[in-house]
């Protein structure tokens, strides 16, 4: 009998000391909640003070009430109340209190009664959050408002202005109360769309994947299905088979211009040829007195060489001592001394050619495209001549041909044995080289007419005097 007591004491000995451990786990888990809810409100209150200037008044109100619900849960978890009504220390027990059916009854009826009375108020408080609030006429106001801030910070976005600074090369925050700075222009987008809440730049890229996926997808088994080439592999996510379509089987949407409905492959070479039509130049050179703008960033880097005198790409022709700051100018210029070439239109079915790439331009856009002439043409910047009296405009390379006259410098000269000859301009030399050789390359081309001569000037007098 003594044994039996011995053992069936042990065994609430183990009960109680179980019952301790896990009291004291509770009691741990309740102030680490405690600490949880007190970091919670501190973040959203920080929160609050910097986003204060942009989140609405409606957003302002849930967040009061949820500050009011955190601070009501923080006073039934707080570490003092946790502490009396606990009743523990590490070195004490709790005590075992034996209830009656009736008393244990009541005590249940009260918990039933608590529990109704906690889910009431709660969905009564979703209920009172459930309700929207009517927005006063400032405040539609001051959305509006809100909105073209945004469009015009878009617009500066794409435009690049004000993102750039010169002295250090870093892009700005185009907005003005804002002193932020990063490295690369990506960072700067990523800061005014998650920052100042910036609209999205580029092309609806969503509507493109809808219309290269809603083909394939299968009610049935609400999955895409692969028709290309027999693959019939099925998935259950849009991305999935949009991925597989490009990597498997290089096929890849197609964007269209809304302006001449030319298609490209990828959408950032739509955005590229989309600033042609809308005229829109977003980058510039950072050198003093130079306003060049461009569409691309490649095109930037052309346009720097214009600014450099060394000129590394040289002409391998005999007799040809030209050199160009760019391969392209090189290559244009190869062209010019084989009279047979011409450039062909790049139309499907159209065999007209052209001595240039200018010209095959101008009819690729009037004859193709359905543009003005004059809207096609290259308008040339002019500049005036800084001699005084002088009125002449022009562009550059002219002004520095014209300027020859109001200095009188003859930089050519003919390099014939007993010659000496000294000319204003190169074509000047070249005809009269021509006397030298006897060789009268220029005719008259009125019908006819068989006057030829060595010098295009004689030509110009001729038909002046003979023919008109």
């Amino acid at each position: 009998m003594k044994s039996r007591d011995k053992h069936v004491s042990i065994k609430i000995g183990d009960i109680l000391d179980e019952l301790t451990a896990e009291n004291k786990r509770l009691f741990n888990e309740l102030l680490f909640a405690n600490k949880c809810l007190i970091k919670l409100k501190t973040h959203l209150s920080v929160v609050y003070h910097k986003f204060e200037t942009i989140i609405t008044t409606e957003d302002k109100h849930v967040l009061n009430e949820l500050q009011q619900e955190l601070h009501q849960m923080n006073g039934l978890t707080g570490s003092e109340e946790l502490s009396q009504n606990s009743g523990l220390n590490d070195d004490m027990t709790p005590d075992i209190i034996i209830k009656t059916e009736e008393e244990d009854a009541n005590d249940s009826n009260e918990d039933t009664d608590q529990l109704y009375d906690n889910r009431k108020r709660k969905r009564k408080y979703t209920i009172n959050r459930g309700k929207r609030r009517r927005r006063t006429p400032q405040e539609m106001i001051d959305e509006r408002n809100n909105k073209e801030e945004l469009e015009a910070l878009r617009q500066k976005y794409i435009n690049r202005e004000d993102t750039r600074d010169e002295t250090t090369g870093l892009f700005m925050c185009p907005k003005s109360d804002c002193i932020s700075s990063f490295s690369q222009i990506r960072l700067l987008y990523n800061h005014l769309k998650m920052t100042h809440r910036m609209p999205p730049v580029g092309l609806p890229i969503q509507e493109a994947i809808d219309g290269h996926t809603e083909h394939a997808f299968d009610a049935t088994t609400n999955s895409y299905v692969c028709r290309e080439d027999n693959c019939n592999q099925t998935f259950a996510k849009k991305m999935n088979f949009y991925n597989h379509l490009i990597n498997d089987h290089k096929k890849r949407p197609e964007f269209v211009c809304q302006y001449c409905h030319k298609v490209f492959k990828k959408s950032r070479f739509l955005t590229i040829h989309t600033r042609i039509h809308t005229n829109t130049k977003p980058y510039s050179c950072d050198l003093s007195g130079c306003e060049y703008r461009c569409c691309t960033r490649g095109a930037l880097l052309v346009h720097m060489t214009s600014h450099s005198d060394t000129r590394p790409y040289k002409c391998d022709y005999i007799d040809c001592d030209k050199a160009f700051k760019t391969r392209k100018q090189m290559q244009v210029h190869m062209t010019s001394h084989d009279p047979d070439y011409r450039h062909e239109c790049t139309v499907e079915g159209c065999d007209e050619s052209f001595t240039s790439t200018y010209w095959r331009t101008i009819h690729i856009k009037t004859v193709h495209m359905g543009l003005p002439a004059e809207v096609c043409k290259k308008k040339s910047k002019t500049y005036a001549c800084d001699w005084p009296g002088c009125e002449f405009n022009g562009t550059r390379a002219n002004l520095d041909k014209h300027k020859l006259i109001h200095t009188g410098d003859k930089p050519f000269e003919c390099d014939w044995p007993n010659c000496g000859k000294r000319f204003r301009w190169k074509h000047y030399l070249t005809d009269h080289k021509n006397s030298h050789t006897n060789d009268k390359p220029f005719a008259c081309h009125w019908p006819g007419c068989q006057y030829r001569s060595n010098d295009r000037g004689n030509v110009r007098k001729h038909v002046r005097t003979s023919h008109q």
